[in-house]
């Protein structure tokens, strides 16, 4: 079964330490419902893997309500502002380890979660990235897992992704307006970018399908912006050895 659910999209701007956990926190909140909802499960006496996890915005809150929590980034200063987030909340069940360590903590966690990470990396990678976080998912585990999806019209798309519509804001129209000596400078070359980058459902499901997921649910994102792909999670259960 899939369900959708359109979410409202806007510009997260933090101030404070504090603030990014806040809005996490409630992000965790709706992960928590999409999970319970379509897998039954919860997070509590969870282990936790967050793949991507900047200052800790989805691994602090999460290591509030789970056993453990691996919080997991590229950066070595980044994951020691995620740790000195968790020591701030007296929490003691927040595991800093770098992108290295995956294949490591194979078979030891039961909660996947990554959001607005693997849009960074080049597909292909990505999905190599993806296949060895589900094969790394203990049996039993549930993930949640956030992408940019590709357009079905890659074409039709290049021109919405270059030329605003009408009701498009007034800054935008004018940025983007054409004349002869701005052709070129209209056209927005972020797009090839993002398509290298978005993915393809068909192919993450297949991956699913080889580790014996073979029912999973999508949360979309729908992106009402000119400028801006769509996005899903994929909310899915390992089965039972």
């Amino acid at each position: 079964m899939v369900y959708r659910t359109d979410t409202e999209w806007g510009r997260d701007r933090y101030t404070t330490q504090e603030d990014v956990l806040r809005r996490g926190s409630k992000r965790v909140e709706s992960i928590a419902e999409a999970i319970e909802r379509t897998t039954g499960a919860t997070l509590e006496g969870r282990t936790a893997l967050d793949y991507g996890c900047g200052v800790g915005r989805i691994a602090v809150p999460l290591a509030e309500r789970c056993e453990h929590v691996y919080g997991m980034d590229l950066s070595a200063p980044i994951l020691r502002d995620a740790s000195a987030n968790a020591e701030r909340r007296g929490l003691t069940n927040f595991e800093a380890v770098g992108v290295p360590e995956l294949d490591g903590l194979a078979g030891r966690y039961d909660l996947l979660i990554s959001l607005n990470v693997l849009q960074h990396i080049r597909t292909r990678d990505g999905e190599s990235v993806f296949e060895r976080l589900v094969k790394g998912l203990r049996p039993g585990g549930v993930g949640f897992v956030n992408v940019v999806v590709r357009p079905p019209r890659p074409l039709r798309s290049v021109l919405r992704w270059t030329f605003p519509p009408r009701h498009a804001r007034k800054r935008d129209r004018r940025r983007h307006r054409l004349n002869p000596s701005n052709l070129f400078r209209a056209v927005d070359f972020s797009y090839a970018y993002m398509m290298r980058r978005s993915y393809s459902l068909d192919r993450l499901g297949r991956l699913l399908a080889a580790e014996g997921i073979d029912t999973w649910q999508v949360q979309y994102n729908l992106n009402p912006e000119p400028h801006g792909f769509d996005s899903l999670a994929l909310i899915f259960e390992k089965p039972e050895a």
